[in-house]
C-alpha cells in the first residue's frame, strides 16, 4: 500500500509514520509538508491512500525564508484537486482542531463532515481529530484504512 501523508508540523508527521509503520510494515509511505509539494506527489506517484492536514501552508517553509501564505482549508483544496484529476486513492483529515474560520467561511468538524460526504463520497473516509495524548486518534485511522 502506498500512503502520502500532507503535515506541515513535523512532529506529528513522525508519530503517524511510526503508527502507520508499526500497523502496517508493508506500506510504502511518502509525506510532504504543504499544499503544492502535497499536489505534486499526488501529481507525479500513485497512492492507495492519504492523511491530509486540513490546514496548510502553501510551499514548504525552506531554512531562512519565512512562512508562505496560509491555506485555513488546505486539505478541502486537496480533496478539489483529487477529484479534478480523477485520482482512484482514498484519504482522510487528521487535524488538531475542531473548528476553522477564513474570510467568510467557518466550519466544525462535523460541517466538513457532511460537506465531504456530499461532495467526495468516491475518496473521502472520514475526518479525524488528532490528540497526541490519546490513542483515539490511531483507532480511528487503522479502522479507516481497512
Amino acid at each position: 500500500m502506498n500512503i502520502l501523508i500532507i503535515e506541515d508540523n513535523e512532529y506529528k508527521t513522525q508519530k503517524i509514520i511510526d503508527f502507520i509503520s508499526s500497523e502496517f510494515p508493508e506500506a510504502f509511505i511518502s509525506s510532504s509538508r504543504s499544499y503544492s509539494s502535497g499536489i505534486s506527489l499526488l501529481s507525479s506517484k500513485f497512492f492507495d491512500f492519504a492523511i491530509i492536514d486540513m490546514s496548510l501552508p502553501t510551499f514548504d517553509k525552506d531554512a531562512g525564508m519565512p512562512s508562505s501564505e496560509f491555506r485555513t482549508f488546505g486539505g478541502m483544496d486537496i480533496a478539489k484537486f483529487i477529484k479534478r484529476k480523477k485520482l482512484t486513492l482514498q484519504y482522510i483529515f487528521l487535524t488538531q482542531y475542531i473548528s476553522f474560520a477564513s474570510d467568510d467561511k467557518s466550519y466544525d468538524l462535523a460541517n466538513i463532515e457532511k460537506m465531504m460526504i456530499e461532495k467526495y463520497p468516491e475518496n473521502y473516509r472520514g475526518c479525524i481529530k488528532y490528540d497526541n495524548s490519546s490513542i483515539v486518534w490511531k483507532e480511528a485511522v487503522k479502522e479507516l484504512m481497512v
